[in-house]
């Protein structure tokens, strides 16, 4: 059955010299794995370029339920971000989280609150100026609560308590002065304009990431390490 519908690009590997292997996280049919023939051809229609991290596409498909890899009849592009993959930091970012969703996404059935929530989370990150450093804190919090693991009072209680115990045992030169419950609860609740507000140094910044990836740990099976994550966390030292 030829369908279509609109998708996110998670990753993409090769599989030969010419054809490479797309994951794509789709509106209407949820997890899915295409075959892009000749993508790295000159004269290809769906090139390899098409399928950066995050990058939201229209797909045409030929959809079968027992068949794991399916093979597009067309692909264009559904939005061009404006910065989301061409300024340094956001393209870090999007790399990094493109990771995370990867390997928390794994349904191949729609969910569409899901999809919308981080569909508009990509369409503000990449129009949003201010407080983009903290923009994947907030996003992998808040996305919790689509994955069906969400992040209580009493464990936002537990990351402040971890973060302050971290700060004291390993970085006393730095103490979590900005960093307090109010801000762990404007991260996890409010919208991504009031980021620019939640002033974190980089050692509150990195350890509550690696508190909300143990959490992940904790609820993703074989979640597993996070490739991105040193290269990732260079970029704010």
């Amino acid at each position: 059955m030829l369908v279509k519908t609109e998708g996110i690009v998670l990753s993409r590997f090769d599989y030969s010299d010419t054809s490479i292997i797309v994951k794509i996280y789709t509106r209407h049919y949820g997890l899915q794995t295409l075959m892009i023939r000749g993508a790295h051809r000159k004269k290809s229609t769906q090139k390899a370029s098409l399928f950066q991290p995050l990058s939201l596409l229209e797909i045409v498909f030929y959809h079968k339920e027992n068949q794991e890899i399916k093979t597009p009849k067309e692909i264009r592009l559904a939005h061009a971000y404006q910065s989301l993959q061409s300024q340094f930091l956001k393209a870090s970012i999007a790399v990094f989280l493109a990771e995370i969703l990867g390997k928390a996404i794994r349904e191949t059935f729609p969910d569409e609150r899901k999809y919308e929530f981080i569909k508009n989370s990509l369409m503000h990150l990449d129009l949003q100026e201010d407080g983009v450093v903290n923009f994947h804190l907030s996003f992998l919090l808040k996305l919790s609560n689509y994955l069906g693991f969400s992040i209580t009072e009493d464990e936002t209680e537990k990351f402040y308590s971890d973060i302050q115990k971290d700060v004291l045992t390993n970085n006393s030169n730095q103490p979590a002065k900005n960093f307090d419950k109010n801000q762990l609860q404007k991260l996890l609740k409010q919208g991504y304009t009031i980021l620019s507000e939640i002033k974190l140094n980089n050692f509150e910044r990195r350890t509550l990431l690696k508190l909300i990836l143990n959490y992940y740990r904790l609820h993703v099976e074989n979640f597993g390490e996070v490739k991105s994550l040193e290269v990732f966390q260079q970029i704010f030292d």
